[in-house]
């Protein structure tokens, strides 16, 4: 039998707008639900874990509160796995912002690809802490951008080196939605996952030093 959060993902197929252009998923427009095999405003999202399919990412989900580039609600999940973006229709333009449950610097890599499944290039998003309010925890935190191309694919891997447990959080996915069919197309059933909570980390005092710096990552040029 259904659960009562089922059926009213189910009935969202029949709610949602038709969009145009720039669309920007800020991750609260649905219930909290794996995201992995979700397809939702043109967007299909996948995620692996040592290439394993893995539910621990979620939509709607909460980690690092309100920062610069990621406002809670975000998609949240294991650091450990691989976020993987297909667009319906390629889009000329990609943005994201991306945080981490540590502190320091750290690298995500994204992988884009054209129509044809082609590489279009390995870009690096160097992520710092930056704390814009006295009590905020400044975890660690970056912002890609491209506009050089059509996207049909994006593979995005995230740094846990030397901290397993860590996870990330995106927010704020902005893509050209213009021409894509964006009707609710597949929810993966609600799990009986807890929402993770982000505390503020153990780490070593030179690692914390390291967030004095803030960058964002954007691409101009094919590779």
């Amino acid at each position: 039998m259904k659960s009562p959060l089922w059926l009213t993902l189910a009935s969202i197929v029949m709610s949602v707008p038709t969009w145009a252009a720039t669309h920007t998923l800020t991750f609260d427009e649905l219930p909290f639900v794996p995201i992995n095999n979700l397809t939702f405003m043109g967007v299909t999202f996948q995620f692996q874990v040592n290439g394993i399919p893995s539910t621990d990412a979620h939509y709607n989900a909460f980690g690092p509160g309100k920062i610069i580039y990621v406002q809670d609600p975000s998609l949240e999940g294991n650091a450990a796995g691989t976020l993987v973006l297909d667009f319906a229709n390629p889009t000329p333009f990609l943005e994201f912002g991306v945080a981490m449950s540590t502190v320091g610097h750290r690298v995500i890599t994204v992988e884009l690809f054209n129509a044809s499944l082609v590489s279009l290039g390995l870009f690096a998003v160097e992520t710092n802490g930056l704390a814009t309010d006295p009590g905020q925890f400044p975890f660690t935190e970056g912002k890609f951008s491209w506009f050089s191309g059509a996207v049909k694919r994006a593979v995005i891997n995230f740094d846990n080196r030397s901290i397993p447990s860590l996870r990330f959080a995106l927010d704020n996915l902005t893509y050209d939605a213009s021409g894509a069919s964006v009707t609710l197309t597949n929810i993966p059933a609600p799990d009986n996952a807890a929402p993770a909570q982000w505390a503020i980390p153990d780490v070593p005092k030179a690692e914390a030093a390291a967030t004095s710096g803030h960058q964002d990552s954007r691409t101009t040029q094919n590779n």
